[in-house]
């Protein structure tokens, strides 16, 4: 009687763990828009891919709430309206060295970023 009262309690315990540690950090962040869907950390070499994000910033303030799990990673609010989008990934930008190509479509082209995803 006293083990399955333990297992109970320990799995109790787990489960209230697991959930509490997947709250979202918010992080105060200055952004770029580099392309459609995609915004890069003023002064890093984090990017953010978000979901049908129109805002088109130019280093302005937002904030960056990311729980790094899920489909949806997190949320990016842009300004004094908060305007939210859902963000995708985030990926660590890597500059390849000179001449690195790469295929888009059927196109052979020059990088200029490489894109890993990462965790902040």
């Amino acid at each position: 009687m006293k083990k399955s009262t333990y297992i109970l309690t320990l799995t109790f315990f787990l489960t209230f763990a697991l959930f509490y540690s997947s709250e979202a950090t918010d992080y105060s962040v200055r952004v770029k828009r580099i392309a459609q869907d995609l915004y890069q950390i003023n002064n890093s070499s984090i990017y953010v891919k978000t979901r049908y994000c129109h805002e088109y910033s130019y280093g302005d303030e937002a904030i960056l709430s990311y729980t790094g799990h899920g489909y949806i990673k997190g949320k990016l609010y842009f300004g004094k309206n908060k305007q939210c989008y859902d963000i995708e990934e985030v990926y660590n930008g890597i500059k390849p060295e000179y001449g690195t190509v790469g295929i888009s479509g059927n196109n052979i082209i020059q990088l200029d970023l490489i894109l890993v995803p990462t965790i902040l």
